[in-house]
C-alpha cells in the first residue's frame, strides 16, 4: 500500500513489457490524502512526464469502484502542485494553466489500448505533466488508498494523434419525470478532420442512457449510446467510417428517470448531483494542427431533431476489437440515405458458444477439479463465480422421506466451494471451505454481497465481500426443514432488489417465494399465481427481478413454466409456459442491467437447451451446444451480456456470446405541431450500446430493437413478419424544438470554465440453479 505522503512514481524502461527499448511504463499512484479522503472529496496528484516527446498508447487503471467514484487524467504544462497530493474539487485547483483530458475511468471499467499508429502526444512540446484526479465514493478511514493509473508510452512517432472531445449538458432535472432529457451540441470548427474511434458516457444514478451523434447535412450518424450505469469504459465506435469535419455538428443527449423524487436535482460535482457527459476519443493526422475547441456545452434542443430513443441491451462480440490499423477508415456499418437512418448490429436472441472458454471442454475443465456446479454468478467487475460441491453429490440417498439430510456426520465440505474466475478464464480466488453441506444457489447483489442457499442445512446465508469467513446474515434453522417463518425446506435461490429486500425460492418442499426486509425480517410468502389454473408450484428453483417494472419472475421448474409476480401487490400470473421448454425450466436471468430479453434454460428433457424470451413471454430463439446440454442447472449474465451456463452433472461451465445481424433503424421523423411534448421532456434517442474497449479484445454493438407501432414499420419499411416479431416496443416521442446555436457563437472554452461546483457535469447478477438427475429423483417424493 502507498501509505506515505511523499509521492511514489515508477518510471521503468520497459523492454520487458513492450519488447522495444523506446517504450516505457509510468505508474501514477495516489499518495495517501492528508487528512484522509472522505465521501465526495476530490484529490489530485501531478507527475512529470518523460523529458522526450512521447505518445501514450495504453492506459491501465487500478481502483476499487466502491472506494473511487471516478478517476480523470489531465495533461497540462504545470500542475497546481508538483509534489504530494492536494484537494482539487474546484476546476482551478488542477492545473496552473490550461488542461486537456487524457483519460477517464469509473465503475470498475477496464483500461484501453489505442489503435495501431495512434497515441496521445505528450512531452516538452506538449503537456509536460499529467495530473490524476480522483473523486472518492466511500473511502476507508483505516486503509491507505491504493488507486493508481499506469501509462504506457513510446517515443516512436505516431502517424495519428489522439484526443478527447467532451460534450457536456447542463440543466436541472425536475422530480417525477420518467424520461427527461438534456441535450447539448456544437458546430465543429476543425481545422482537422477527426475520426472518432471510442466513446464513454458519464453521469450519476438518475441517468439511464446517453447518446452521441455527428450530424452532417441533417443526416444523423450514431457515435455511440450506453447507460452510464454500466462500467464506464471507453467503448469502440462501431461505424469505423465516421469522420467529423469543420461545419459538422456534434450532439449528445442524456435521459433521466426522476420518478419518486420530490425535489429538483442540479448538475454538480458530488454524487448527489447529476452530470451529463459524453466523451468522444478520436484520432487525426499528426500534422501539428490542434483543434480550435475540444469542449461543447451549448444547449442543442432547439430545432436539433434527435432520432427516436431505442432502449437497447448491450451484447458483446469480444473477438478482435481494436487490434491493427486496418479498422481506422473502413466503410461498413455507416448510415445512409436521407434523414436519420442508423445501420447497426442487432441481437435477435441467438447465442453461440465461445471456442476459447476452457471450462466447457471436459478435459480442460477436469483439471480445475470442480464438483457438481450448482450455481453461477457474475460480479460487477466481470469476475465469474461458481458454487460447487467438491466431492459431495446430491443423489437419491441424500435425504430422508422427511427431507432431513442423511450425511450430517460427514461434516461440511472441506474444500473451497466458491471459485472466482477472471473473464480470461483464470482462477483468481476461492473461499467457502468448511461452511456448507450441500450448497445450491448463488447470487451477488447490487452491493457485492454473496447470497448462498444450502439445501442440506435448509438455510440462506449472506456474506459481505470484506469478510467471507462467516455470514453477516443467516435465515432458516440449521439442518431442520420446515414451513414456518423460521424455516426453509431445501431453499434453491435468492433474489435481492436495490432496496436490499430479498426473496427466497423455497424450494423443493415448500414451493413458495418468501420475502424479507433488508434486515431479514419476514415480510410474507407468495405461492400459486392468483387467478390462474390451480396448479401448485413444483420446485421454486430460480428467481430474477426486473427492477424497472417491479416484477419478480420465478422458474417453476417441474411445471415447465415461468411465473411473474407484482412485487408491490404480490399478485402473480403465468408469464410463459412454452411447449419448447419440454416440461421444465431450471434457471432464468435477464440481460445486462436487468433489461429484456430474458434468457432461460431447461433440463431433464430430450433436448436440453437455452432460450431467449421477449417481454410477451414468447421464445424468440433457442440456443446451446451443438449436441445440447447434458444437465444444465445454473445461469448468469455478465455486465457485458456474456451468458454463462453451469452443468451440474459433467461439471462444466459454458460461455456464450451473441450472434449479431445487421438492421437499419427508421429515418428521422420531425414532429408535427400537435406532437410537441413538454419542454425538456424525452425526445427519445436511437440507442445502440457497444461493448467496452479492452486490451487486445474486440466488441460488437448490440441492440434489441423494439417498436411502438408495428403498423408504422410495416407501412414505411415493409418489414417481414420474422423481423416484426423481434422488434418489440419502440417508443416514438420527439423533443421540444428550440433554436440551434449558430457556429459563430461557438466560443472557445477550457476545462476550467466547465467543471465548477454545481455546473458540470439488476445488473441482476443472476445465479439460480439446481437439478441433476439425482435431484429430480429426490423431488419425486414431494
Amino acid at each position: 500500500m502507498f501509505v506515505s505522503v511523499a509521492l511514489h512514481v515508477v518510471l521503468v524502461a520497459c523492454s520487458g513489457v513492450f519488447g522495444e527499448d523506446n517504450e516505457s511504463k509510468l505508474t501514477i499512484p495516489m499518495p495517501q490524502p492528508n487528512p484522509p479522503a472522505k465521501h465526495n472529496d476530490y484529490w489530485c496528484v501531478g507527475v512529470k512526464l518523460p523529458s522526450t516527446d512521447s505518445y501514450i498508447v495504453k492506459y491501465e487503471p487500478l481502483a476499487d469502484p466502491k472506494v473511487v467514484h471516478h478517476m480523470l487524467l489531465y495533461g497540462c504544462k504545470k500542475p497546481l502542485q508538483t509534489t504530494g497530493s492536494w484537494p482539487c474539487q474546484g476546476s482551478n485547483q488542477i492545473c496552473s494553466d490550461q488542461s486537456r483530458f487524457l483519460f477517464a475511468w469509473a465503475k470498475g471499467a477496464e483500461g484501453i489500448s489505442l489503435p495501431k499508429d495512434v497515441g496521445f502526444f505528450v512531452g516538452p512540446s506538449s503537456d509536460q505533466y499529467a495530473v490524476m484526479q480522483i473523486h472518492y465514493g466511500q473511502p476507508s478511514v483505516n486503509d491507505a488508498d491504493v488507486s493508481a493509473l499506469s501509462l504506457y508510452l513510446t517515443t516512436l512517432n505516431q502517424p495519428r494523434v489522439a484526443g478527447i472531445f467532451l460534450i457536456v449538458g447542463s440543466d436541472t432535472i425536475p422530480p417525477n419525470k420518467q424520461a427527461y432529457t438534456i441535450s447539448s451540441g456544437c458546430q465543429f470548427a476543425g481545422p482537422n478532420t477527426i475520426h472518432p474511434f471510442a466513446y464513454r458516457t458519464h453521469a450519476h444514478s438518475l441517468c439511464k442512457q446517453i447518446d452521441g451523434y455527428v450530424v452532417k447535412d441533417s443526416k444523423w450518424d450514431l457515435i455511440g449510446s450506453r447507460s452510464p450505469q454500466d462500467p464506464q469504459a471507453f467503448y469502440p465506435v462501431k461505424d469505423t467510417s465516421l469522420e467529423v469535419s469543420a461545419g459538422d455538428w456534434l450532439a449528445a443527449r442524456c435521459i433521466y428517470n426522476s420518478v419518486g423524487l420530490s425535489a429538483t436535482v442540479s448538475m454538480g460535482s458530488t454524487s448527489e448531483d447529476e452530470m451529463c457527459n459524453f466523451y468522444m476519443m478520436y484520432d487525426m493526422p499528426n500534422n501539428g494542427h490542434a483543434l480550435s475547441d475540444s469542449i461543447c456545452d451549448q444547449d442543442a434542443s432547439n430545432n436539433l431533431h434527435f432520432p427516436p430513443i431505442v432502449r437497447v441491451t448491450p451484447i458483446p462480440d469480444m473477438d478482435g476489437m481494436m487490434e491493427g490499423g486496418g479498422q481506422h477508415h473502413g466503410n461498413h456499418g455507416s448510415s445512409s440515405g436521407d434523414g436519420a437512418k442508423v445501420t447497426s448490429l442487432a441481437w435477435a436472441g441467438q447465442l453461440s458458444a465461445s471456442d476459447s472458454w476452457p471450462y466447457s471442454d471436459p478435459q480442460k475443465a477436469s483439471k480445475a477439479k470442480f464438483g457438481q456446479i450448482s450455481g453461477v454468478a457474475v460480479g460487477a467487475n466481470g469476475t465469474i463465480y461458481i458454487l460447487h460441491r467438491g466431492s459431495r453429490v446430491w443423489d437419491i440417498d441424500s435425504f430422508s422421506s422427511k427431507y432431513t439430510y442423511n450425511h450430517v456426520s460427514d461434516g461440511p465440505i472441506s474444500v473451497p466451494t466458491v471459485v472466482g474466475i477472471s473473464p480470461a478464464g483464470e482462477v483468481v480466488s476461492s473461499w467457502g471451505e468448511g461452511l456448507f453441506y450441500l450448497p445450491h444457489g448463488l447470487t451477488i447483489d447490487y452491493e457485492g454481497n454473496f447470497w448462498i442457499t444450502d439445501v442440506a442445512m435448509h438455510q440462506v446465508f449472506k456474506f459481505n465481500p470484506s469478510d467471507l469467513l462467516k455470514p453477516v446474515l443467516t435465515k432458516g434453522t440449521l439442518l431442520t426443514p420446515g414451513s414456518g417463518q423460521d424455516y426453509f425446506c431445501k431453499p434453491a435461490a435468492v433474489a435481492v432488489d436495490r432496496s436490499g429486500m430479498f426473496y427466497v425460492a423455497d424450494g423443493y418442499c415448500n414451493s413458495r417465494v418468501v420475502r424479507f426486509t433488508k434486515d431479514g425480517v419476514w415480510d410474507g410468502a407468495w405461492g400459486d399465481p392468483v387467478g390462474e389454473v390451480p396448479i401448485a408450484i413444483s420446485v421454486a428453483h430460480s428467481l430474477v427481478i426486473l427492477e424497472e417494472e417491479r416484477r419478480l419472475f420465478l422458474a417453476d421448474r417441474e411445471n415447465g413454466r415461468i411465473l411473474s409476480y407484482n412485487m408491490v401487490t404480490g399478485v402473480g400470473h403465468v408469464f410463459s409456459n412454452a411447449p419448447v421448454f419440454g416440461g421444465s425450466v431450471f434457471a432464468i436471468s435477464f440481460s445486462a442491467n436487468g433489461t429484456w430479453p430474458m434468457v432461460a434454460i431447461n433440463g431433464n428433457t430430450d433436448r436440453n437447451s437455452g432460450f431467449t424470451i421477449n417481454q410477451n413471454g414468447v421464445v424468440i430463439s433457442t440456443w446451446g451446444p451443438d449436441n445440447g446440454f447434458s444437465q444444465p442447472h445454473g445461469l448468469a449474465v455478465s455486465p457485458l451480456c456474456e451468458v454463462f451456463v453451469a452443468e451440474i452433472g459433467p461439471n462444466l461451465l459454458w460461455k456464450f456470446l451473441p450472434v449479431l445481424t445487421n438492421i437499419t433503424l427508421p429515418a428521422l421523423m420531425e414532429p408535427s405541431a400537435g406532437d410537441q411534448p413538454e419542454e425538456g421532456s424525452v425526445s427519445v434517442a436511437v440507442g445502440i450500446n457497444d461493448p467496452p474497449m479492452t486490451t487486445g479484445s474486440s466488441s460488437s454493438t448490440v441492440a434489441m430493437v423494439t417498436s411502438y407501432s408495428l403498423v408504422l414499420f410495416i407501412a414505411v419499411f415493409g418489414l417481414s413478419a420474422v423481423v416484426i416479431s423481434i422488434m418489440i416496443a419502440v417508443i416514438c416521442c420527439f423533443s421540444n424544438q428550440r433554436k440551434v446555436i449558430g457556429a459563430g457563437q461557438n466560443a472557445k472554452k477550457t476545462i476550467q470554465t466547465l467543471f465548477k461546483p454545481n455546473h458540470v457535469g439488476f445488473t441482476k447478477l443472476q445465479t439460480y440453479d439446481s437439478g441433476s438427475e439425482d435431484e429430480l429423483h429426490a423431488v419425486s417424493v414431494v
